[in-house]
């Protein structure tokens, strides 16, 4: 039995499996400051040559993982199930993480009394619809302490494998009930966790989980991913995922009081979308936070369609193209398409 595995699960659209090769690249990356451990990275996607030039194993996704119900985050329980025997600690993560420290001290957490997940969510088991509710106490399910968390990260050892199958029961008894519950996954495997009692333990410290503000981290992660998908190995794409942070890109307060008092030339109701606009044409040190700078566009046109649905393309050109405002964005690729 080998020690350590780090396993992705990536299929479909190319935006995930480009997340799953920069989660890769920031491993790797990261385990530089602890260069004497090892572990291993297998990948279950359906574009295996995606991941050629990174030192992982790719497999097959079997349909079976699926189940009747073909529900596919079964896939997630499945998969570590089935391959847990292989190592005695294994770790699945979600394509849209990456490594803020070394791989080791992600499975230094992992021991023989506990479950590894990315985060556990302050709620209480009344946030819990009635109607879900209801179909897990005839399941005699619901336990005191119940605790929600996120399965962006599932971290087990060898000899809690069964937690996993006890999920993926519970995911077959509720789905029939609860077809349109979309974290039926992570919820069977809290209460998979609440079954037999074992502490569960995060790690947002070591992993960022951008499942929040998902644009603004796509913009980065696929800069990285263009400018270094032929050597994700060498010393610069690695240096690289470094710059790839878990902030927000957000200009200095001075900057923004600044926009704001700007933005009061224009009319009232085009004020918020001229000041989202300058706060996205700030330019940063950090190149990978200056291609954050589209999604900032986009949510802005999206803000202002939203908030005046007639608005109409030559309207916002009219706006944006006066000289003293135009000025200021000029280093803006502006796309104002109306739906």
């Amino acid at each position: 039995m080998k020690d350590n595995q780090l396993i992705y699960i990536a299929f479909g659209d190319e935006t995930y499996q480009t997340e799953a090769f920069f989660s890769i690249a920031s491993a790797i990356a990261r385990n530089l400051e602890t260069s004497e451990f090892f572990f291993d990275i297998n990948v279950y996607t359906d574009n295996p040559d995606f991941y050629k030039n990174l030192p992982v194993q790719t497999h097959p996704i079997n349909k079976d993982w699926y189940g009747e119900i073909n529900y596919h985050f079964r896939l997630k329980p499945a998969v570590v199930y089935e391959n847990a025997d292989k190592y005695k600690k294994t770790i699945l993560i979600d394509t849209d993480t990456f490594f803020k420290k070394s791989p080791k001290y992600l499975f230094d957490k992992v021991t023989e009394n506990n479950l590894l997940c990315n985060s556990k969510k302050n709620m209480s088991k009344d946030s819990i619809s009635s109607e879900t509710q209801t179909v897990i106490k005839q399941h005699d399910l619901l336990k005191e302490n119940f605790i929600h968390l996120n399965s962006g990260v599932i971290g087990i050892n060898s000899k809690t494998k069964y937690i996993l199958e006890d999920t993926i029961n519970i995911i077959d008894s509720l789905h029939p009930q609860l077809p349109n519950l979309y974290t039926l996954e992570e919820f069977a495997l809290a209460l998979a966790v609440s079954q037999k009692n074992i502490e569960l333990v995060e790690c947002t410290e070591l992993i960022h989980h951008y499942w929040s503000r998902k644009e603004i981290f796509r913009k980065k992660v696929q800069h990285w991913y263009s400018k270094h998908k032929d050597m994700p190995c060498s010393q610069s794409a690695l240096n690289d995922t470094f710059k790839v942070t878990d902030k927000i890109p957000k200009p200095p307060a001075i900057t923004r009081l600044s926009n704001k008092l700007f933005a009061l030339t224009v009319e009232k109701k085009y004020r918020q979308f001229i000041i989202e606009l300058l706060n996205a044409a700030y330019k940063y040190e950090n190149e990978f936070d200056n291609v954050a700078s589209s999604a900032w566009i986009e949510r802005s046109l999206n803000n202002i369609k939203t908030k005046h649905p007639n608005i109409t393309k030559k309207e916002i050109n009219k706006i944006i193209n006066k000289r003293y405002i135009k000025l200021k964005i000029k280093n803006l690729n502006l796309d104002t398409k109306t739906n």
